[in-house]
């Protein structure tokens, strides 16, 4: 929609309500003046802005010391911020979503504090409600997903390896005792870290994983007949299906869940979200905290590391590079079957180099997980009965010729999750 006496979209009127609501917040929160206001890439689970403030001198004073869970005070030198809003049509659970973050950002911070405590960005202020907000730290280095595939082998193997130790640090990462069972999180009155509920589409706090993975599947079911692409799947066997699987095997415990423990997930774990200096190649921050929650130690493998090829994928049978690489995962393959196939899909070399550098780390691959291919095929039939693509803004610009194909795609992935589970 258009202002028609000067052209301005209403696109463009929403940047100027968030740049103005930024400029008052700073001021008003943190009695500094922003300079330089710069929007960065994505929009998605957030719109992202890189601020450059007044320093702390005799016309900008300091502001009155603000004391939040989560957050410490704003250094008087600190000029370079990062400041997060809220997307309402990121699909999330607003309410919670900042809440959420902050306090996966608490935990990962203390978890990766032995390796590097600078990691994870300082953080200065938040607020949670219609305008959700967060203020970072801006940290230094180049965007590493950015430059990672032109780096030859050595250095990204030094890369790779560090990704596994700070992988391995956020997984083995021993919970407070005020964080139990599975689900998001948040803060209790007295200002200690609680499960709560997820800001995907899910619920908890549950005591077991297979009560969140059966709540996924029910929010997942309520929403897929909301879709006005998907409409509950009428007119095909798929809800029976769906229905006795929820009856028989979403009910009650599951034998292997013994094997599980509730585990911190990043949840977006991936190049994309990480910092490097390019002369050292040394990574110098982990960023994006949105989904982040308390899953099970196989439940970051169905988020993250897409670009590294080791995203363990739901069951497909239409393409080699993917069903090798789901095999690969979750039951491992000589390295020599697969080095010198066509690097199509798969970058089969780094899939390879993260598989070596996570057994020299002692990272728990996804074929040393009890039940992985159980619960990854659990996953992704629940992402599937509703699949989160169709409810994006930016779906809505497709034709819908362009809509049904992707319907059809997502179809065919849930009638083979469904078989692989034996519906």
């Amino acid at each position: 929609m258009a202002d028609f006496a000067n052209g301005t979209t209403s696109e463009d009127l929403a940047a100027q309500h968030r740049e103005r609501f930024i400029r008052d917040l700073i001021l008003l929160e943190f009695g500094r003046e922003v300079v330089e206001l710069d929007q960065l890439r994505g929009g998605i689970n957030a719109f992202v802005y890189k601020l450059k403030i007044a320093a702390v001198d005799s016309l900008h004073g300091r502001a009155k010391a603000r004391v939040q869970r989560g957050a410490s005070p704003l250094p008087d030198g600190a000029t370079l911020l990062v400041l997060r809003l809220s997307n309402p049509a990121s699909g999330l659970n607003e309410m919670i979503r900042v809440q959420n973050e902050v306090a996966v950002m608490s935990l990962i911070r203390e978890a990766l504090a032995p390796l590097n405590p600078c990691l994870v960005p300082a953080l200065y202020g938040w607020a949670s409600g219609k305008q959700g907000w967060t203020l970072c730290e801006c940290l230094v280095g180049d965007p590493l997903g950015d430059k990672f595939e032109a780096l030859d082998d050595k250095a990204k193997r030094i890369i790779i390896a560090q990704i596994a130790l700070i992988f391995k640090s956020i997984r083995q990462f021993r919970l407070p005792s005020s964080v139990q069972g599975y689900g998001g999180l948040g803060f209790a009155e007295d200002g200690s870290i609680v499960t709560g509920p997820t800001v995907i589409a899910g619920g908890g706090p549950c005591d077991t994983h297979s009560a969140l993975y059966a709540e996924y599947l029910a929010t997942q079911r309520g929403l897929s007949e909301k879709c006005d692409i998907v409409q509950g799947w009428i007119g095909t066997d798929i809800p029976a299906r769906i229905e006795k699987l929820a009856r028989e095997k979403f009910t009650g415990s599951c034998e292997w869940e013994q094997h599980l423990r509730p585990t911190l997930v990043h949840a977006d774990f991936d190049i994309h979200n990480m910092l490097f200096n390019p002369k050292t190649l040394q990574i110098t921050g982990l960023l994006d905290y949105d989904l982040g929650h308390i899953g099970s130690q196989a439940d970051e493998y169905m988020y993250s590391l897409s670009s590294l090829g080791f995203l363990v994928l739901p069951p497909i049978k239409d393409n080699e590079d993917l069903r090798l690489q789901r095999e690969f995962l979750l039951h491992g393959i000589e390295h020599e079957r697969l080095i010198n196939r066509p690097q199509t899909i798969i970058n089969w070399k780094v899939a390879l180099m993260v598989d070596e550098e996570f057994s020299k780390a002692g990272v728990e691959r996804p074929r040393d997980i009890q039940a992985m291919e159980e619960i990854a095929t659990r996953y992704w039939v629940t992402q599937n009965v509703s699949p989160p693509i169709f409810s994006l803004e930016r779906s809505r610009k497709y034709s819908l010729d362009k809509l049904q194909q992707m319907k059809v795609g997502e179809q065919r992935e849930l009638e083979n999750g469904l078989e692989a589970l034996g519906y």
